[in-house]
């Protein structure tokens, strides 16, 4: 036999679920957001060390100026990307909170 009270719907099981949904969503963007954080972290780290390493051996090896002066430029500029990228997250999470 047909019962049309089978098929109502309860709207506060709907809201409930739908709550927990958006917030396992958020929590999973926040942990993405936060894993690229650290990673760009990581990656500006290593930069930093590559350019003062570059530094020290264009001061130890002077007639290497030139050849390493290009590397040098490169990671700055991509240390300086990262910094851009790195802030651009941090404003999203601050948003998100």
């Amino acid at each position: 036999m047909f019962d049309p009270a089978a098929l109502a719907v309860n709207p506060a099981v709907d809201i409930d679920q739908k709550k927990e949904s958006d917030l396992e969503v958020t929590n999973s963007l926040s942990e993405t957001l936060v894993d690229r954080l650290n990673h760009y972290k990581n990656e500006l780290l290593t930069g930093l060390g590559e350019v003062d390493e570059y530094k020290l051996l264009c001061n130890q090896f002077p007639e290497l100026h030139t050849k390493l002066q290009s590397k040098y430029n490169e990671v700055r500029e991509k240390n300086s990307k990262l910094l851009g990228s790195i802030k651009a997250v941090e404003n999203l999470i601050s948003i998100k909170h």
